[in-house]
């Protein structure tokens, strides 16, 4: 499925906005307060299976500049299916191929469809003229299950927590709460599931916690940090090699998580001088590595990660603020190659993000600020 363009509607100061995805790269600029998050965040708000990112806080879409209630609030993509995917379609809603409903919904190919998110009562909405509300209502099913993940970074909220501890309760019932930490405890979540380590199946980080011979949760634990370093580290040598301003740090790291009663911490471990190993939180390296660490491990360990991430959509709120200028323009560079299978946008303020060499001038959009209103 591909998303070619997003409509926004009553989100905040919004009062209407397209945006054309037309380009696999599409920064947005703007002076402060001219609504570049807000459009961010009404994006990932299409997303539902993000709703309880950072405790929801991108569906309050209150205009706070108006005492009026802010209603008739949605966000509408524009997509299109591709042959495997129309078959998927027509299999999903059942219509005999000799009746009318199909010949109407055979139109649909090739066709661009409007799916349209409704944040006032945050459902998802498709509408067609020709077909019955219960068929509309399946086809929105559809394409709700068939939508590219959507992965959101802020460079100035994003920071690895120190701990992420569970509650009491998940030892028993393995579910998560609502909680600044959610975001986080998924992606713990995910990394145990991703192990795949033996003895721990059904609930993997629920099932660790559980047991109590310490030498097994030594070595599974182990097992989960073989796999983290293999998916982060292995990364960052290779960004080493190939970037000296961007990877300013260490290239013998090693990565490791802490466990201690319900709380996880992670930790870098540092061979670089002369060849001991020091602990370092991740708060202690270098901001290059830091940025690093946010971006992969959220990529690679989002519950929504297909392993060969394609088609999903980046969004990244100032992305590379707090590094170099040098750093910057390596750093687009890798966006750049990502952007080949991903669509990203992003807001900046900076120059070296905007190197014409990379970005095309038409993929530019700016957003302004007008009476209270984001045009």
């Amino acid at each position: 499925m591909k998303i070619v363009d997003f409509k926004i509607e009553n989100y905040r100061a919004i009062e209407s906005v397209e945006l054309n995805l037309n380009f696999s790269m599409n920064p947005i600029i703007g002076i402060n307060e001219s609504g570049n998050t807000s459009i961010l965040q009404a994006l990932l708000s299409f997303d539902k299976t993000r709703d309880r990112l950072n405790q929801g806080e991108h569906l309050s879409f209150q205009n706070k500049y108006s005492t009026k209630d802010t209603k008739n609030c949605f966000i509408e993509s524009s997509l299109y299916l591709d042959e495997e995917e129309f078959e998927e379609l027509i299999k999903y809603i059942s219509v005999k191929t000799s009746s009318e409903d199909y010949e109407k919904v055979c139109l649909l190919k090739d066709e661009k469809i409007k799916l349209k998110r409704c944040l006032d009562n945050k459902n998802y909405l498709y509408e067609n003229t020709i077909l019955d509300e219960k068929l509309c209502n399946k086809i929105a099913n559809f394409l709700v299950s068939k939508l590219p993940t959507i992965l959101y970074f802020d460079d100035f909220t994003d920071r690895v927590p120190e701990k992420v501890e569970f509650p009491d309760e998940y030892k028993l019932d393995g579910k998560l709460k609502s909680n600044k930490l959610r975001e986080w405890q998924e992606i713990i979540e995910e990394i145990f599931k991703r192990a795949e380590a033996d003895g721990i199946d059904d609930n993997p980080l629920k099932d660790y916690m559980n047991i109590e011979d310490q030498d097994r949760k030594d070595d599974i634990l182990s097992d989960i940090q073989a796999t983290l370093n293999k998916e982060i580290i292995d990364e960052w040598r290779k960004i080493k090699k190939s970037s000296k301003s961007l990877a300013d740090d260490s290239e013998e790291l090693e990565l490791e998580i802490v466990h201690r009663d319900n709380v996880f911490e992670f930790k870098v471990r540092d061979k670089a001088f002369q060849g001991k190993r020091r602990t370092f939180s991740i708060s202690e390296r270098s901001k290059g590595f830091q940025w690093f660490f946010n971006y992969m491990v959220k990529l690679k360990f989002n519950p929504n990660y297909k392993k060969s991430l394609e088609n999903s959509i980046f969004l990244l709120d100032e992305p590379g603020s707090y590094l170099h200028s040098s750093a910057q323009g390596e750093l687009l560079a890798e966006l750049k190659r990502v952007s080949k299978k991903n669509s990203i946008i992003y807001c900046t303020h900076s120059q070296f993000l905007l190197n014409p060499e990379i970005i095309r001038l038409g993929s530019i959009k700016i957003a302004e600020k007008k009476e209270s209103k984001v045009y």
